[in-house]
């Protein structure tokens, strides 16, 4: 699957763009090596266990900037949708 972006409305300042919307790009967390990085790992030497924490640590990292992408943009459609339910 290739990089794709959605972007959502969500207030209306009359500019359309900036702080009026939110726009969410696509996280490519498969296994493989376009992913994450950690099919076919092996841990029958050192040097391949070391090979596989090393991935797995940056996978981690992926997948934890993956995880604050997408809760800040959560974020940001809850206290738009918040404000409004209050106007």
């Amino acid at each position: 699957a290739g990089a794709s972006t959605a972007s959502f409305q969500v207030s209306s300042s009359g500019q359309y763009s900036g702080n009026d919307l939110v726009t969410v790009s696509s996280v490519n967390l498969t296994t493989g090596t376009s992913g994450i990085n950690v099919a076919g790992l092996s841990l029958t030497s050192d040097t391949n266990a070391r090979t596989a924490l090393g991935r797995i640590d940056t996978a981690i990292n992926l997948v934890s900037t993956a995880l604050g992408t997408i809760g800040a943009a959560q974020s940001r459609m809850d206290f738009a949708s918040t404000n409004v339910a209050t106007i």
